[in-house]
């Protein structure tokens, strides 16, 4: 009988942090927003007037502020982000330690991907590492959507597609690049976030101590004032 109010209790606990969520989400697209993200679709593929209006309709404005969590372990992702502003961390905990999986930044999709498309419990958090405004469009809406305008499927397919080469490209760098290239990278293509990111946060992402990094970011201080 106790495990069945446990059982009860977390159903309820998930189901009001969703709802929380989905309340928060009610605020519509500003016409600055929207006008970046068609900008960045342009670059994915054509979308016509007609599918655009549909699309556009169906955004909704989120804004969290630092160190909220946007989609929690357990919890069925049902939205899908696409940042305007501002950056967030993946992660997992594993032996009470978070470990980064990955950081999404401006302009960039994130979404527990796995669990948004079967349907499933989240196995990820996703946390904001600044304030962050998203536009949000829900299971429901994108795949009636997809159902309902081509050019729309196709660039949901391309979206997609481009997750799961970042996350191979990802995977590969950890085996090819050092732990110093990998943060160099990083830091090149985001400058204006990395160092707003705490020390540990990265580490863990790397695979190296927080101490390591200091090392790292030393030498690269140095190499730039010699």
């Amino acid at each position: 009988m106790k495990s069945k109010f446990i059982d009860l209790y977390q159903y309820l606990d998930l189901f009001l942090k969703q709802f929380t969520i989905t309340w928060k989400m009610t605020n519509l697209a500003s016409p600055e927003h929207l006008a970046q993200f068609k900008k960045m679709l342009s670059f994915l593929g054509e979308i016509s007037d007609a599918s655009w209006q549909a699309f556009s309709e169906r955004l909704a404005s989120h804004t969290l502020g630092k160190g909220e969590l946007l989609t929690e372990k357990d919890q069925i992702e049902n939205n899908i982000y696409f940042i305007n502003k501002g950056a967030i961390r993946v992660y997992v905990v594993h032996e009470g330690k978070e470990l980064s999986t990955n950081f999404r930044f401006e302009n960039q999709f994130t979404s527990s991907v796995t669990s948004f498309l079967l349907r499933e419990p989240s196995q990820y958090n996703i946390k904001t590492l600044v304030a962050t405004n998203f536009l949000v469009i829900s299971h429901e809406d994108l795949y009636w959507l997809y159902d309902n305008f081509l050019d729309i499927n196709v660039l949901g397919r391309v979206v997609m597609e481009r997750l799961l080469i970042d996350k191979r490209q990802r995977e590969l760098d950890f085996f090819t690049l050092s732990a110093e290239d990998r943060y160099y990278k990083l830091l090149k293509e985001h400058p204006d976030y990395v160092l707003q990111i705490p020390l540990k946060h990265i580490a863990s992402f790397l695979g190296i101590t927080a101490e390591s990094l200091s090392r790292i970011r030393a030498k690269k201080g140095s190499s730039t004032t010699a």
